[in-house]
Parts: structure tokens; sequence; C-alpha cells
């Protein structure tokens, strides 16, 4: 008997569509046919509904609201998955030491109920110690967050891409409405990719310069950008609520630069959207960030209802796009033999929010009041049911550590030299 069969549901590929049935057991997909027969613990009529594969958020902080210094993959996971992310991958503190990232896992491994993995902070001094967690598949990657109005070289950053071989996330931080100052991070992201032919990842692009010195190279070097919520929906004329002034670095752009980034996004020039989920409730607070990993679906859905892109770019977006670049096995595609996390979706129906998910602990968004998607009818992670209809369901069973596949990623490396 499978766990579950989800029927005449339309699967979403970058590829194209395809009607089927699909059936879950042991957390695998198992068989997708037109007519799968056998019984099941539970079927659910999928006819005129989407099944995308689980999105994968890229960026998130699982940190307590105001307070940097806690942890909570239990709180946010939660919301999470109540909006269709089945797996998170947490970016470390700027004060994070890089064995915290193991600290964080295994706080993970205790209370999230998505998958689960984590970014250690990219640092010259703990080269052995990263190299060896990358080795063992516990880590996607190093992650550098660089302020663009210093020397660079001051940084260590060539010297610490020459002798790692994972990918590398590098933030441009710069908290400055100077854009020649993020044009001046690029270009020395540029030239380090250029000198080391080493994979990295810009995990925030924001302005329409950064982008036209990068769009003269992409198509040459090994790299990738990701474009968050923040930058894709917030503008200094496309304002958040009364109250809710989100304090992000980088800062909110101009009208100009978040249109710039949509216009890349069509022709392919970036590669993922994530959430940048960092939830801090009150700016005052000195901390930077806003929250958003529960909306990511919901905003992104609502675009392409308005038909700003379409679902197959949206699943490349959000899903098979994080997969091919983490090296995550077996996620990304609703395929057989790969993992069962799925979230199944009413595409063209929305809502507006008037409320921010209370398990956050938060009494703000900056978002509120904006038009969204629903939230999905059915939400699968590791083959268990997590949510329905925005409900969580009464018995939540942990997710699973992501495994990130070294062998993936450096045969991409391969094809990019």
């Amino acid at each position: 008997m499978y766990d579950l069969i989800i029927r005449d549901a339309t699967i979403i590929r970058s590829s194209g569509r395809l009607v089927t049935d699909v059936a879950v057991e042991g957390g695998k997909i198992v068989s997708m046919g037109g007519r799968i027969s056998g019984a099941a613990k539970e079927e659910v009529n999928g006819v005129g509904r989407f099944l995308l594969p689980g999105f994968i958020d890229t960026q998130v902080r699982f940190h307590g609201a105001n307070d940097p210094s806690v942890v909570d993959w239990g709180a946010g996971s939660r919301a999470a998955v109540r909006g269709g992310v089945t797996t998170a991958i947490e970016l470390p503190s700027c004060a994070d030491a890089p064995d915290e990232a193991m600290a964080r896992l295994e706080h993970a491994s205790q209370h999230a109920i998505t998958n689960f993995g984590a970014w250690a902070k990219a640092s010259e001094a703990n080269l052995g110690l990263i190299n060896d967690y990358w080795n063992r598949g516990l880590i996607c990657g190093a992650y550098a967050q660089l302020d663009a109005s210093r020397a660079f070289a001051e940084s260590g950053l060539s010297a610490f891409a020459a002798s790692f071989p994972g990918l590398l996330g590098v933030h441009i931080a710069e908290n400055t409405h100077d854009a020649d100052n993020m044009v001046m991070g690029m270009e020395y992201v540029i030239e380090l990719v250029k000198q080391s032919a080493h994979p990295v990842h810009i995990t925030s692009l924001s302005t329409a310069a950064e982008l036209k010195a990068l769009e003269l190279v992409l198509d040459e070097l090994p790299i990738t950008v990701a474009a968050t919520l923040s930058t894709l929906f917030l503008s200094d004329q496309a304002a958040p609520s009364p109250g809710a002034e989100p304090v992000v670095v980088p800062p909110i752009r101009g009208e100009l630069d978040r249109r710039a980034l949509w216009a890349a996004a069509k022709r392919g020039k970036i590669n993922i959207f994530a959430s940048g989920h960092t939830p801090f409730s009150q700016w005052e607070s000195g901390q930077a960030g806003v929250p958003g990993v529960d909306m990511l679906l919901a905003l992104l859905s609502c675009s392409v209802h308005h038909g700003r892109i379409s679902l197959e770019r949206l699943v490349e977006f959000c899903c098979e796009g994080p997969a091919k670049l983490l090296g995550l096995a077996n996620k990304g595609e609703v395929k057989e033999g790969w993992d069962a996390d799925l979230i199944l979706i009413s595409e063209g129906q929305n809502g507006r929010m008037e409320s921010v998910d209370p398990s956050l602990g938060l009494s703000w968004s900056p978002y509120l009041n904006r038009r969204v998607g629903i939230a999905p009818h059915l939400v699968v992670v590791g083959g268990n049911v997590v949510s329905r209809d925005g409900q969580l369901v009464d018995e939540l069973k942990l997710g699973s550590m992501a495994e990130f596949s070294r062998d993936r990623v450096l045969a991409q490396r391969a094809v990019g030299d």
C-alpha cells in the first residue's frame, strides 16, 4: 500500500507540464503514470491543480525575533512549510565562527520540520575546518559578507578561494545608496572569479548598475546570481505599510532597480529567488533584515498570476536552480525515485496578506496588505504531509539534513572550466 497518491495533478517542470498520478512511499516518489493502480493510506484529488517540487530557500536566518543569539528552527521551519518551503538553508551571522554551522545543524536536527542545511562562514584562519565540513557533505558552501566600500585586499577572500574547492557565496553588503560602491564590489568579485575560476554565488543582487557590470561576463564565468524578496518586491516607490520600515543590507533600492531585476530574471540572467529571511521585528534594534520565508511562494505565485513570470520559471528559480547550485541529491524535481518533497497549489487564486504567520513571533511584515497567492493545498516533506491549506497537521515529523553532493558540485565546476 502506498503512503500517498496524488491523482491527475499537472506537474510543473522548467521544461514543460505533465498530467499524471504520483505515488509516494517511504519518503520517495515511487511511481508516476496516467493511472496508478493500488490503494494508498491517503488519496488527494489534483484535478485542476499544479504539483511542484517543494521550494528550496537558499537564504534564511532562523534567529529568534529581536535576538540574533537565539536559533529557532522550530518556529522558522513551521512558517516555512506553511508557505511551501520544504528545504531551508541557513546563512551564518556576521559574528559566527565556522563551527557555529555545526551547532545550528544540531539544533535543526531536533526542531526543524523542513529539510535543513547550512552555509559556513568563510574564514581563512579556519580553512582546514571548513574544507573538512564540505568534504563530509555537512555544509553547502562557504559564505562571505563583504563591505563594498573597503579595500577588498583586506578581506583575504582571494586566498580563501584558492584553497577551498566548494561553492563560495558572496554578499556585497553596502549599507548606503551609493551604487558606485556596489559596482566596485561586483567588479572585485568578477576579477576574483577570472583569476581563480572559482564558482561564486552572488546572494543578493540589488542594483541595475551591478547587473550591467555582471551581464558582460555571466556567460563566460562560473557566477550564479540570486535575488531576494526585498529586492524584487520593495522599492522607494513601493514602500511597505506604515510602521514597518525595514532596514536591509543592501538597502531598499529605487523602482528602476527593482524593475531591472525582474527584466534580468526574464532574460535568464538571474538563477535563483530566495527569501533572505531574517526575523528581526524592530529596526530600532540596530539589526538588519526582514522576514519572508513564509512569503516566497505567496508573493511569487501572485507574480505568476499577473504574468510577470511563468510557473515553469518559478520552478526553475526556486526548485531546480537551488538544487543544482548546491548539489542537492534527489531534490528540485517531481521525478520517480526522488525525494517526495511536494507542494500542490491552485494558480490564480490569491487574497490579501492580512496578518503575519504567528509562529514567527513577529507583529509586522513589509508585505502586509499586499495581494498574495493562497497557501498550498498540500505540503509534503520527505513523504509526510505537514500542511493542508496553510494549517499544520497535528502530528509533525522532523525533517532531514539535506545531502550535498561534493561530486556534483565539482562536476559542475569542471563543466564551467
